[in-house]
């Protein structure tokens, strides 16, 4: 296990798919983006920590629907 992936495991970060972006390279990346709400459910689907992430920063809230948001809801694992 990569020394990163103990450290995420330590703080209770247990995921399958953990390539090891920084939230602050997610954060650029989104600002780089801006909304794009289409995308967001085809990267919640890629079951990445990482891509989870940026989904929750590109969605656009106004256009999330109740079903989507339980849907990604059930899918949290940390």
């Amino acid at each position: 296990m990569p020394k990163w992936a103990e450290g995420e495991a330590h703080f209770g970060i247990h995921s399958k798919h953990v390539p090891g972006v920084t939230v602050p390279q997610i954060s650029a990346l989104a600002k780089s983006i801006g909304a794009e709400h289409l995308s967001a459910p085809q990267l919640w689907e890629m079951e990445i920590m990482e891509a989870r992430i940026l989904t929750s920063l590109i969605a656009d809230p106004s256009e999330l629907t109740p079903e989507q948001m339980e849907h990604w809801a059930a899918g949290f694992e940390n």
